[in-house]
């Protein structure tokens, strides 16, 4: 009876062994498929690709020539490269708010930022993706450690079983003592030598049979410890694709986090850019304008310098040259600017005398 009983618990365990295996890797195969699916197509190719249009469209170059570019490409055009990357993007246009667009550059259209404020929208909804993986994978940590628990359980069994095991030894030792003993007896006693032959044979046959049944529960205890070695291998491999899927994940996250840090602060360096060239043409402004106020002021100063010093010679200039009236010495003075930036003076008091500005020279 006891035989039996340890049999039908050898039995089950071992069928239960199968069982729980046989879910384990399929639970196993179906979380590595689930995660690939997910990590790979979604996180790995859409975010990339979104990615890199975001930081094609925000770094590209801005000038007058492009700025003029825009201006002349007509709405129609820009309103069909709208609605195909909406297409292309699927993205859920109630998550869109006017509030949460960041400062963008005054430089640019409104159409160019309504697509860049549909990138951003789109990594957002990235993340929120990111978050629920991470939700499925503490789901799917939950269901590994049940397992790791009904393993236990099973170990537990089996060293219940070894231990019975062991009762049996001892108690195959302890029969073999009362066959001993039976010799002694038949040595001792040769009027009941048949009967004591009988009881020999009849505790013979029984020590057989428990030697028999030992040795098949030590073969199915060495099964069973094979079959607890190739789980125990196949739980760390398990443990280990675990820290590889969770390092992976955390990698992708950091090299998300610094992406976007990355296009924000080229975002500010180009819009700080903008404004640093408009204050310097500006100032450009009013250099060139002070500069050629102080040009023709240095050109009158040194006309009336030369009236002072000759009035005589001044007088008799102007009459030759038909000049009357009260005029003012420099009133035969003409000004023009050329059309290259260089700004030149004829004096009629001083004949062939030519003088000529430029505008680098003025800078300097």
């Amino acid at each position: 009876i006891i035989g039996q009983d340890i049999n039908r618990k050898y039995l089950s365990i071992e069928e239960s062994l199968k069982s729980e295996n046989v879910s384990v890797n399929a639970s196993v195969e179906q979380w590595k498929e689930e995660l690939t699916r997910k990590l790979e197509r979604e996180v790995k190719q859409q975010t990339v690709s979104y990615i890199d249009k975001f930081h094609s469209v925000t770094c590209k170059p801005t000038n007058q020539d492009y700025e003029n570019e825009l201006d002349q490409t007509p709405v129609s055009d820009e309103l069909n490269i709208i609605n195909t990357l909406n297409k292309s993007i699927h993205l859920d246009t109630s998550l869109i708010r006017a509030d949460s667009a960041t400062p963008r550059n005054p430089g640019k259209t409104k159409d160019q930022q309504h697509i860049i404020h549909l990138l951003e929208t789109k990594i957002k909804q990235l993340e929120r993706d990111l978050v629920h993986v991470k939700s499925e994978l503490r789901n799917k940590t939950s269901a590994y450690e049940e397992l790791i628990g009904k393993l236990n359980t099973s170990e537990t069994e089996r060293k219940k079983t070894i231990t019975e095991s062991r009762t049996l030894k001892e108690t195959n030792k302890k029969l073999d003592n009362q066959i001993y003993e039976l010799k002694q007896t038949i040595a001792n006693q040769n009027d009941n030598q048949g009967k004591l032959v009988k009881n020999i044979t009849h505790l013979s046959k029984n020590n057989k049979h428990i030697d028999t049944t030992n040795k098949n529960k030590d073969i199915l205890i060495n099964k069973l410890t094979e079959e607890k070695k190739v789980l125990s291998a196949e739980m760390n491999k398990l443990n280990k694709l675990n820290q590889d899927l969770v390092a992976k994940q955390e990698k992708t996250n950091g090299q998300h986090e610094i992406t976007l840090r990355r296009l924000e602060k080229q975002k500010n360096e180009l819009y700080i850019g903008f404004q640093k060239q408009m204050d310097y043409i500006n100032i450009l402004k009013q250099q060139k304008l002070i500069q050629s106020a102080r040009a023709i002021h240095e050109i009158q100063k040194q006309e009336y310098y030369t009236m002072l010093e000759n009035p005589q010679k001044v007088i008799l200039d102007l009459k030759l040259n038909g000049g009357g009236g009260g005029g003012t010495p420099a009133s035969g003075r003409s000004i023009r600017s050329a059309g290259n930036g260089t700004l030149k003076t004829s004096n009629n008091l001083n004949g062939n005398r030519k003088s000529v500005y430029k505008f680098e020279d003025l800078i300097d």
